[in-house]
């Protein structure tokens, strides 16, 4: 795979309106342009992806320098596929504990999800300035993290579900996601999202069900390309190992 060094990213929170963009920033970054080498190459935001903890902390810094916040933090989690829920409420040393999900009213913190299929989503309450950012794989559907999370940013911070905006970031798509034995392993709900072939269609279901939960489609971003297909991202099934994609939210 031809290396590059151009910092590739997508932002999540594209549809907000203008006036909001200047309270928010979300953006899911593609595997070019940090200082890991292979299999991790190049910008590795993996903290337990087997590659040197040096090498993804000077990685995170170029986030934080691309993010353009000063004195910004990074809160992360060792993700554990399951559906609990941390709430940031005071500066953290990087990593928040474990859970798939992080909340947050804290400015100048963002909240980063690691992932090389599964799907990050970025939530962000307009009205009480709230972010939250979770990892959904397809064992976070079925335990439901998106639920525990915007329950979550209900309980902790009074968020109305008609003020959250939501953005999803690249992930294994229905092209590629064979999966076998899903009439065993997913809920009933999940199976209308099985294509032939026996490929699951991650977005499509994960567009569901946050709409099923309360938020208006427009409101919600998701157009972002395949990690198996593309050569920008990392793929754990297309290449097994390698590097985790970051994706990020922060209230400016």
């Amino acid at each position: 795979m031809k290396k590059a060094n151009t910092l590739w990213a997508i932002d999540l929170l594209p549809h907000l309106p203008s006036p909001l963009r200047k309270v928010v920033v979300a953006r899911s970054y593609g595997r070019w342009g940090g200082v890991s080498p292979p299999p991790f190459d190049s910008l590795n935001l993996g903290l337990f992806s087997g590659d040197r903890l040096e090498n993804v902390k000077e990685n995170l810094e170029i986030v934080k320098h691309d993010l353009g916040i000063d004195g910004l933090e990074i809160a992360a989690l060792e993700q554990v596929h399951g559906n609990r829920v941390l709430v940031v409420d005071r500066e953290v040393s990087l990593l928040a504990g474990r859970g798939d999900a992080l909340v947050t009213g804290l400015r100048r913190t963002a909240l980063l999800v690691q992932h090389a299929d599964c799907q990050p989503v970025v939530l962000f309450d307009q009205e009480r300035r709230v972010v939250a950012c979770v990892h959904v794989g397809w064992k976070g559907l079925v335990a439901d993290v998106l639920k525990e999370t915007i329950s979550t940013m209900k309980k902790r911070f009074l968020t109305p579900i008609t003020a959250i905006w939501a953005g999803v970031g690249p992930s294994i798509g229905p092209c590629c996601y064979e999966f076998k034995g899903w009439e065993e392993r997913l809920p009933n709900w999940i199976h209308a999202y099985i294509n032939k072939g026996d490929t699951l269609d991650l977005k499509a279901a994960t567009l569901h069900r946050l709409t099923s939960l309360g938020i208006s489609e427009d409101r919600i971003f998701y157009d972002t390309p395949c990690t198996h297909c593309s050569p920008h991202l990392f793929s754990y099934r297309r290449e097994g190992n390698t590097g985790r994609l970051g994706t990020v939210i922060a209230l400016k």
